[in-house]
């Protein structure tokens, strides 16, 4: 088995780090963070690495795309506005991000006004759309669906209406 931290495993965990930091920055997540997440998740599961089952890059492959999954995953769960950055010493970090879509309010009154605002969205939604748009917040496009009892195809064509709705307002940018 070669080592863990071998020349392909570093530049594949430094290339899926690259593509993905920009999903990440609401977390304060930077490149290195996220390169080391996958480090250290491979690192753990290395062991159960079978040369009879696969090849090594296969292997590292399948064990680091997992881990951005789990990422993704445990990052969509974490709304930004909840991880509102305040001033410190003259300036915000969110101020660092200005070159980036920022979703962030960047004090109380703004926050709290951009709350008031998407929750007014919501409520103009019919009692189905309202559903869905919970239940989006709590679980995967997948496991709405089933919990629905309706196709995935059929959420993206609500889910496109209920974003027009949020455009007609300009917020879909929070969405």
């Amino acid at each position: 088995m070669p080592h863990p931290i071998d020349p392909f495993a570093r530049q594949f965990i430094s290339d899926k780090a690259r593509q993905i930091e920009g999903r990440f920055r609401h977390l304060s997540l930077d490149r290195e963070d996220l390169k080391s997440l996958m480090l250290l998740d491979l690192l753990k599961r290395s062991p159960k690495f079978d040369a009879a089952r696969s090849q090594w890059t296969s292997f590292v492959k399948m064990i680091v795309d997992h881990c951005v999954a789990d990422l993704l995953e445990a990052a969509r769960r974490m709304t930004p506005l909840h991880q509102v950055d305040w001033p410190v010493e003259g300036y915000s970090t969110g101020q660092q991000r200005s070159r980036h879509r920022s979703y962030w309010a960047t004090d109380p009154e703004m926050a709290s006004s951009l709350k008031s605002d998407v929750h007014d969205v919501v409520n103009e939604l019919s009692e189905e759309d309202q559903r869905i748009c919970e239940m989006l917040s709590e679980q995967t496009l997948s496991e709405a669906a089933r919990r629905l009892m309706i196709s995935r195809s059929t959420l993206y064509r609500r889910m496109d209406g209920i974003r027009q709705q949020f455009e007609k307002r300009d917020l879909d940018k929070y969405l």
